[in-house]
């Protein structure tokens, strides 16, 4: 009988198992082929870094980025560096930075939903503003801003205004200039660049030069025989006649305008794509246990551009050249953010990646060529699948 209640017991049980198990089993729902949630693109930002001619970080400058009635604006940290976040519109924002004591600067981007665009920029000293007497003359005097730790490529500028050269209580206005002619073009481009200038101007600017101005540049002679003066004519460079006084260049000036050192030479671009790095690229929910929530993804990439080294003097205003072409000569990895705000429900997983445009550009004058490198756009691609691999990527 003991036996016989044993054998029993253990066939209720072994029925109460099978039946439990059936019923877990007509319950529980089918994840393997969840739905994945479509993750929108984010919207776009401008970042970058505002320094001085030589690279330094300008904390507190302002930077503003207009489209149409939109209007963004960010000030710079001790680093130099700010963000325009949430740009809702897509397009060609145009750019202005300004700062104490500094020229500003206006330029452009590009930039669509999901991505993060670059604008970096230099601001150069600001103007001298001179009394002109009418009895002896006045002079000024200005060396050129250079990268930092390529002082050899300074140049001192002496401008020597005579005695009257303008009517009385009229300051005649002294600016130096550093391109910021761009070269868009992938293709190699040989062609005049400036490698520094100085504007001679008028407080009055209906003002007409009474007497000439002599402006000096300070060169050495290897360096006089690879440079072109020219000067501004309605707006187009043309070639300007000087002297040579010794090592010095001598501008006879006899109109308000801009007066500029170029040097021939020729350019080289190659763009290419770096993988960006995630902090955390993959949420994994396909065997969770509930509902997982996805909000702003973090990464790491490369602020500003990178000069290599020169072997010489032409190398050196060479890599000043390359400098204004690349807008800086400064860089440095700094974090990002991406908005994902995404829930994924269990059976589905979210993978992110991401690459950054690399432009690395040449330059090179007869047998002297410097090279740089400089960091632009991000873009992130999120993809979102289930057990199956079905999915959709933004």
């Amino acid at each position: 009988m003991k036996k016989f209640m044993n054998f029993g017991v253990l066939t209720l049980l072994g029925m109460a198992l099978t039946f439990g198990m059936t019923s877990c089993s007509d319950d529980d729902p089918d994840y393997s082929n969840v739905t994945p949630p479509t993750v929108e693109l984010a919207k776009a930002n401008i970042s970058g870094m505002v320094t001085t001619i030589g690279g330094k970080p300008i904390a507190g400058a302002e930077v503003t980025a207009k489209l149409g009635n939109t209007t963004l604006s960010a000030t710079t940290n001790a680093d130099g560096e700010y963000t325009l976040e949430g740009l809702a519109e897509n397009g060609t924002y145009t750019m202005t930075a300004t700062a104490s004591g500094k020229q500003s600067v206006t330029g452009s981007v590009t930039v669509n939903k999901g991505e993060t665009a670059a604008w970096n920029t230099r601001l150069s000293n600001e103007a001298t503003t001179v009394s002109v007497s009418q009895t002896e003359e006045t002079s000024v005097e200005i060396v050129t801003e250079t990268l930092e730790n390529n002082e050899e490529a300074q140049v001192t500028t002496v401008t020597v205004i005579p005695a009257a050269a303008v009517e009385e209580g009229e300051e005649i206005i002294v600016t130096p200039v550093y391109s910021t002619d761009y070269v868009a073009t992938k293709a190699a481009t040989t062609k005049d660049f400036m490698v520094m200038g100085i504007n001679i101007s008028c407080s009055n600017p209906n003002a007409v030069l009474k007497a000439p101005i002599k402006l000096t540049f300070d060169l050495t002679d290897d360096v006089i025989a690879q440079i072109k003066p020219m000067k501004e004519v309605n707006g187009s460079w043309v070639e300007a006649e000087v002297t040579e006084e010794g090592e010095k260049v001598v501008f006879t000036v006899d109109a308000f305008t801009t007066y500029s050192l170029f040097i021939n030479a020729t350019l080289n671009q190659n763009a290419s794509t770096e993988a960006i790095s995630f902090v955390q690229a993959e949420y994994d929910n396909l065997y969770g246990a509930s509902e997982m929530s996805v909000g702003t993804a973090t990464y790491t990439y490369k602020m500003g551009s990178e000069i290599g080294q020169h072997s010489n003097l032409l190398g050196a205003y060479l890599a000043e050249i390359l400098a204004q072409q690349m807008a800086g000569s400064t860089v440095k990895t700094v974090n990002g953010s991406y908005e994902i705000n995404v829930t994924l429900p269990i059976g589905t997983a979210l993978t992110l990646s991401g690459k950054q445009a690399v432009e690395t550009t040449s330059i090179a004058a007869g047998s002297t060529t410097v090279s740089g490198k400089s960091y632009g756009k991000v873009s992130v691609t999120a993809n979102t699948y289930n057990r199956q691999h079905n999915g959709g990527t933004n």
